[in-house]
Protein backbone atom coordinates (compact mmCIF):
# COMPACT_ATOMS: atom_id res chain seq x y z
CA UNK A 1 0.00 0.00 0.00
CA UNK A 2 0.87 3.63 0.07
CA UNK A 3 3.00 5.22 2.72
CA UNK A 4 0.83 7.10 5.19
CA UNK A 5 1.27 10.87 5.43
CA UNK A 6 2.61 10.71 8.99
CA UNK A 7 5.06 7.90 8.13
CA UNK A 8 6.23 9.80 5.06
CA UNK A 9 6.70 13.00 7.06
CA UNK A 10 8.68 11.24 9.81
CA UNK A 11 10.75 9.32 7.26
CA UNK A 12 11.54 12.51 5.41
CA UNK A 13 12.46 14.39 8.60
CA UNK A 14 14.89 11.66 9.69
CA UNK A 15 16.13 10.88 6.16
CA UNK A 16 14.85 7.29 6.38
CA UNK A 17 14.97 5.47 3.05
CA UNK A 18 12.84 2.39 2.42
CA UNK A 19 14.42 -0.57 0.66
CA UNK A 20 11.76 -2.22 -1.44
CA UNK A 21 11.59 -5.61 -3.12
CA UNK A 22 9.18 -7.20 -5.55
CA UNK A 23 8.13 -10.75 -4.70
CA UNK A 24 7.20 -13.59 -7.06
CA UNK A 25 3.59 -12.35 -7.25
CA UNK A 26 4.71 -8.86 -8.31
CA UNK A 27 3.83 -7.26 -4.98
CA UNK A 28 6.15 -4.56 -3.66
CA UNK A 29 7.10 -4.74 0.01
CA UNK A 30 9.55 -2.92 2.25
CA UNK A 31 12.31 -5.31 3.35
CA UNK A 32 14.45 -2.83 5.27
CA UNK A 33 14.90 0.82 6.09
CA UNK A 34 18.11 2.78 6.38
CA UNK A 35 19.00 6.27 7.45
CA UNK A 36 20.53 8.27 4.63
CA UNK A 37 21.45 7.46 1.07
CA UNK A 38 24.85 5.93 1.76
CA UNK A 39 23.47 3.46 4.31
CA UNK A 40 20.49 2.61 2.11
CA UNK A 41 22.77 1.77 -0.82
CA UNK A 42 25.03 -0.29 1.44
CA UNK A 43 22.05 -2.21 2.83
CA UNK A 44 20.64 -2.78 -0.67
CA UNK A 45 23.93 -4.29 -1.82
CA UNK A 46 24.10 -6.43 1.33
CA UNK A 47 20.61 -7.82 0.70
CA UNK A 48 21.33 -8.50 -2.98
CA UNK A 49 24.60 -10.28 -2.12
CA UNK A 50 22.83 -12.39 0.50
CA UNK A 51 20.20 -13.41 -2.06
CA UNK A 52 22.80 -14.32 -4.70
CA UNK A 53 25.49 -15.94 -2.56
CA UNK A 54 24.54 -19.60 -3.12
CA UNK A 55 23.81 -19.32 -6.86
CA UNK A 56 26.19 -20.98 -9.28
CA UNK A 57 25.60 -18.22 -11.86
CA UNK A 58 23.86 -14.84 -11.66
CA UNK A 59 22.96 -12.00 -13.98
CA UNK A 60 23.07 -8.54 -12.40
CA UNK A 61 21.12 -5.54 -13.61
CA UNK A 62 21.63 -2.16 -11.99
CA UNK A 63 19.09 0.50 -12.94
CA UNK A 64 19.49 4.14 -12.01
CA UNK A 65 17.67 7.43 -12.18
CA UNK A 66 20.41 9.91 -13.04
CA UNK A 67 22.82 8.15 -10.64
CA UNK A 68 25.30 6.46 -12.96
CA UNK A 69 28.27 6.85 -10.60
CA UNK A 70 26.41 5.07 -7.78
CA UNK A 71 25.23 2.36 -10.18
CA UNK A 72 28.79 1.73 -11.38
CA UNK A 73 30.10 1.57 -7.80
CA UNK A 74 27.43 -0.97 -6.89
CA UNK A 75 28.23 -3.01 -10.00
CA UNK A 76 31.94 -3.04 -9.17
CA UNK A 77 31.34 -4.03 -5.53
CA UNK A 78 28.96 -6.84 -6.42
CA UNK A 79 31.19 -8.25 -9.17
CA UNK A 80 34.12 -8.16 -6.74
CA UNK A 81 32.21 -10.05 -4.04
CA UNK A 82 30.30 -12.52 -6.22
CA UNK A 83 32.37 -15.01 -8.18
CA UNK A 84 29.27 -16.31 -9.96
CA UNK A 85 28.41 -13.23 -12.08
CA UNK A 86 27.91 -14.24 -15.70
CA UNK A 87 26.36 -11.02 -17.08
CA UNK A 88 26.09 -7.43 -15.87
CA UNK A 89 23.88 -4.66 -17.18
CA UNK A 90 23.80 -1.03 -16.05
CA UNK A 91 21.29 1.42 -17.46
CA UNK A 92 18.80 4.20 -16.79
CA UNK A 93 15.22 3.66 -15.65
CA UNK A 94 12.47 4.69 -18.02
CA UNK A 95 10.87 8.12 -17.71
CA UNK A 96 7.62 6.36 -16.72
CA UNK A 97 9.32 5.06 -13.56
CA UNK A 98 11.55 8.07 -13.02
CA UNK A 99 8.57 10.40 -12.76
CA UNK A 100 7.46 8.50 -9.63
CA UNK A 101 10.86 8.17 -7.98
CA UNK A 102 12.76 11.27 -8.96
CA UNK A 103 16.51 11.42 -9.50
CA UNK A 104 18.83 9.19 -7.51
CA UNK A 105 16.89 5.93 -7.79
CA UNK A 106 18.97 2.76 -7.70
CA UNK A 107 17.50 -0.64 -8.49
CA UNK A 108 19.40 -3.91 -8.15
CA UNK A 109 18.12 -7.00 -9.92
CA UNK A 110 19.71 -10.39 -9.29
CA UNK A 111 18.63 -13.21 -11.57
CA UNK A 112 19.83 -16.64 -10.57
CA UNK A 113 20.67 -18.48 -13.80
Amino acid sequence: GRIGKVSAMIGSAFDIKPIITCNEEGIYTTVAKARGRKQSLRKSVELALEYAKEASSVTLSIAHGNALDDANEIRDEMVKQLKSVSNVFVGPVSPALGVHTGPGLIGICVQKD
